[in-house]
């Protein structure tokens, strides 16, 4: 038996229709890819695997929102709906699936292991669909977790040395997400007594701050968002990674970070002005790191990768003014919808114009129309007006001025400058691309635009319209943008004027420099960056500590087994007494937890060595 409960309004539709219509959001990738393992069926239905994600699209499309449907057969008894954001994630994550799919069809055209790359490449795309339509913390951690372990196929799919590299550290902050998110999810249930996220939500808000909590949720969500400090595998796996799971990646997986944060986090309901205070800081820190770092990358897939954690940055500060300010929560959440939309479509579609660039096209006629659309992506990134990035900012900009923290007032004196910082970046991508294949083309010298498939073609164009026509999809989703933005004001036209022309002025003072003076390979920042620090100073001598406890422990293993040896034989009874200690120590949240950390921080040092 299922039942329905209705958050909003009344709905006349047959709930069994709404229930099998959500449920196949996830079970038509994951069904696919089951039969795709059967190698006599796996040449003629791979063909169908983009068009899985056709299914949830109609759903975000057709389906009425704010409902959960509880599904008591289904795990612990789980819950799954349709809410104002999970529209929006669903809509724009079925798209870039969707794209990505037809897009690797041309791709691995002439490629081996296409069936392996789909089998990974459904399984992630049933978990991301699924943890967007879960409305409970089981539900949504099995997907997230499927999710998650799937991508790891995507990303050493090339087996080369730098891909399985990638692939061991991707696999390792996975797992520390994971164990992460698996602790904060337990301490949860338990206060709440419930599995579903309204339930815990509206308990999160009346019960006191357990900080230890929120920073296991911060650190699992803050992996996946590409958060300075734990963003360390997106420069690694993007590169390696194939073009369509590199542009997935990007402009959809990494938001589950962003969602799994707005979906347990008591945002709009109580002030928490200190984690709001952190964010807010770590989400500008983000911003202009990944500026920083990726300018002196020389893969433009890379540059893109350090883009991404930039402007995740922005959307992590949002959420934490709304933590330190909760009025301004309900404008905040339609900022960020706007922002995420329109980093998804336009963020893909730049990663998909690598795979395309990738190619020595002769036609100069070609290569202009190519980089012209390329750089109207990047407009639509950085924040130039008619564009819902600017929408978002602007929004942004308005609740900063409104908010009582001293923190946002600086944020409101960065947030223009992250835009020309971003666009610095981009203008870096953009050079990378062009002359990459000048020289490709330079090494030819023979027509090559049949080399790249009109499946890469056309997914690559949609996902360019969709994020020129993004203010347009924001109305057709019914996000409530506020009324305040005016996109060609008068001021915002001159903003963005000033803007356009520093970065113009800025990109070719940095191409005279590098065309003139070479940098010196001390002063390069690696891809990974602060991994390198971490894997040649740190670690080294964490092992050595590590090795040091393990020698000492064996040392005293011997006297610790006569101890326990004594006490049981001095009677049944002071064994029982401590054994029932015990159990009662490892009963309690705080024990517990540390315990699983430790056990974590052990086997991570296992596989960083192995």
């Amino acid at each position: 038996m299922v039942r329905i409960y209705y958050i909003k309004g009344i709905f006349t539709v047959n709930f069994d229709f709404n229930t099998l219509f959500l449920l196949a959001v996830p079970s038509f990738p994951l069904l696919l890819a089951l039969t795709l393992m059967l190698k006599p069926l796996s040449k003629t239905v791979i063909l169908l695997a983009p068009w899985m994600a056709l299914p949830s699209l109609l759903v975000a499309m057709l389906m009425p929102i704010d409902i959960c449907i509880e599904v008591p057969w289904l795990l612990l008894g789980s819950f799954v709906g349709l809410n104002e954001t999970a529209r929006v994630f669903l809509f724009f994550t079925s798209i870039l699936w969707l794209m990505g799919g037809i897009y690797a069809l041309g791709y691995f055209k002439t490629k081996d292991k296409k069936s392996t790359f789909f089998i990974w490449f459904l399984l992630a795309m049933g978990g991301n669909l699924g943890l967007i339509i879960a409305q409970d913390m089981v539900l949504f951690y099995t997907f997230f977790t499927l999710m998650s372990l799937a991508s790891y196929g995507l990303v050493v799919h090339s087996k080369s040395i730098e891909a399985l590299r990638a692939g061991r550290i991707y696999i390792i902050l996975v797992i520390i997400g994971e164990i992460m998110l698996f602790a904060a999810f337990s301490m949860m249930i338990a206060s709440a007594g419930s599995i579903e996220f309204t339930v815990i939500r509206a308990t999160f808000s009346n019960i006191e701050v357990n900080h230890s909590m929120i920073a296991l949720l911060l650190l699992g969500f803050g992996i996946k968002a590409g958060i300075v400090g734990v963003h360390v595998w997106l420069p690694l796996a993007h590169p390696v990674a194939p073009t369509p799971a590199s542009a997935i990646l990007s402009g959809a997986m990494i938001a589950t970070g962003l969602l799994g944060l707005m979906q347990v986090l008591p945002l709009g309901e109580v002030e928490l002005p200190f984690w709001g205070t952190f964010m807010m800081l770590i989400g500008m820190i983000s911003t202009f790191y990944g500026v920083f770092v990726g300018l002196s990358q020389n893969n433009a897939k890379t540059v893109l990768a350090y883009s991404s954690i930039s402007s995740m940055g922005i959307m992590i500060t949002a959420i934490g003014l709304g933590l330190v300010s909760p009025e301004l929560w309900a404008v905040m959440l339609m900022a960020i919808l706007v922002y995420v939309l329109q980093h998804g479509f336009a963020k893909s579609a730049l990663f998909l114009a690598v795979g395309i660039f990738a190619k020595p096209i002769l036609s100069q006629v070609t290569r202009f129309v190519f980089i012209l659309v390329l750089i109207i992506s990047v407009l639509s990134l950085i924040g130039a007006p008619f564009t819902s990035s600017f929408v978002a900012k602007k929004m942004f900009d308005a609740q900063l001025s409104l908010s009582t923290s001293p923190w946002a007032e600086w944020v409101q004196v960065l947030l223009p400058l992250s835009s020309l910082a971003a666009s610095l970046l981009l203008a870096r991508f953009l050079y990378l691309i062009w002359s990459k294949n000048i020289k490709e083309y330079e090494k030819t010298k023979v027509e090559q635009d049949a080399l790249v498939p009109k499946s890469m073609w056309i997914s690559w164009l949609f996902l360019v319209v969709m994020a020129v026509l993004s203010p347009m999809i924001v109305w057709f989703l019914g996000i409530k943008t506020s009324p305040m933005v005016d996109l060609m004001s008068e001021k915002a036209l001159i903003s963005f004027s000033t803007t356009l022309g520093a970065v113009i002025l800025l990109s070719c003072i940095a191409w005279y420099i590098t065309k003139r003076y070479t940098i010196p390979e001390r002063l390069k920042i690696p891809a990974g960056d602060l991994l390198i620090a971490v894997e040649k100073y740190i670690l080294p001598s964490i092992i050595k500590s590590f090795a040091a406890s393990v020698q000492t422990l064996q040392n005293t293993s011997q006297s610790l087994g006569s101890y326990i040896n004594s006490a049981i034989d001095s009677g049944s009874g002071l064994a029982s007494f401590y054994i029932g200690e015990l159990d009662n120590k490892l009963k309690q949240w705080t024990v517990a937890i540390v315990l699983l950390l430790t056990i974590m921080f052990v086997f991570t040092l296992l596989a960083w060595r192995l």
